[in-house]
């Protein structure tokens, strides 16, 4: 049997192992590299303001009509919930020196906090003698805010109204 990619050599089909080896390298320069790290973190960042400016759009659409008014305040309430979380971190980071806690909350407020985030842990931003802990801890301590608030309800939420759909077209409402 020929190879199909004759520069290999036939490596891999030899010597199985040689491949699970090379992915296991690899997983690990993406991991440790600096621009690994800058392309999961700023896709991340990316991610999130798209969910936020979604979330925002659906929110709007659902205003003012009675049909969907649970899901309006259901909304509304996991976004606000999701920047309470986020400001308390940010409480909780800066609460030794107010003029970063202010500015920090106002990036949490506009919605931008994924971004300035993203920013820190690709510059490796230093833990400041204020700071409750480094970048990359305050990264992932706000994504939990997010997803505890907001995806995972979020999630719940739209399987009941996916059930309740479902359930309409059985008794052929």
């Amino acid at each position: 049997m020929e190879d199909a990619e004759p520069e290999r050599g036939g490596v891999f089909e030899r010597y199985d192992w040689v491949e699970s080896m090379l992915l296991e390298m690899a997983q690990e320069v993406m991991n440790t590299a600096p621009w690994g790290l800058m392309k999961k973190v700023c896709t991340g960042a990316f991610l999130s303001v798209l969910d936020i400016v979604t979330d925002v759009v659906v929110i709007v659409g659902y205003m003012g009509k009675e049909e969907t008014r649970g899901y309006w305040y259901s909304l509304l309430m996991m976004l606000v919930g999701s920047i309470v979380l986020q400001l308390l971190v940010s409480f909780t980071q800066h609460r030794k020196k107010p003029w970063a806690m202010a500015r920090d909350m106002l990036v949490v407020i506009t919605g931008l906090n994924a971004p300035f985030g993203a920013a820190a842990v690709c510059r490796g931003q230093k833990m400041e003698e204020h700071h409750a802990f480094d970048a990359k801890t305050e990264l992932v301590a706000t994504k939990m805010c997010e997803m505890l608030s907001e995806s995972l309800p979020g999630c719940l939420l739209q399987c009941g109204g996916l059930w309740g759909v479902l359930a309409a077209d059985e008794e052929g409402v």
